[in-house]
């Protein structure tokens, strides 16, 4: 009995071990890789050092690229435990504060009904491993 009890211990020690150290595996991080934010009418940043995880996406007049944008930053919405949202004149802005590792990622969206859009996702290195 004293065998797999240990066993037991050691097993949920090792899984909340890889389970404390996790990506967050956010949905809208995945339009950063996409090829056409490097051409014509499009920006993108990205900046890694030891204090700060930065990802910046912008479109003047993509109205598919927008429409993709926002239904993946819906999605974080799940996740996030703070929401801001608001749209004005053909103007939308959407912030998120998601958590993970014990850190805050922050997602910020502007978007507007002619096809611009602006993304970006900032945080502590430590929170995207």
């Amino acid at each position: 009995m004293g065998m797999k009890r240990y066993f037991a211990i050691l097993i949920l020690a090792c899984v909340t071990l890889c389970a404390a150290a996790t990506p967050p595996n956010l949905a809208c991080e995945a339009i950063f890789d996409r090829p056409e934010l490097r051409t014509e009418g499009h920006k993108l940043v990205k900046i890694t050092d030891k204090e700060n995880y930065f990802r910046k996406a912008e479109a003047n007049a993509d109205p598919q690229l927008r429409d993709e944008i926002i239904k993946l930053v819906r999605e974080d919405m799940k996740r996030a435990y703070s929401v801001m949202e608001s749209f004005n004149n053909g103007k939308g802005r959407i912030i998120l504060n998601v958590e993970n590792n014990g850190k805050g990622i922050s997602i910020g969206l502007q978007y507007d009904d002619k096809g611009y859009v602006d993304l970006f996702v900032q945080g502590p290195p430590k929170a995207f491993k």
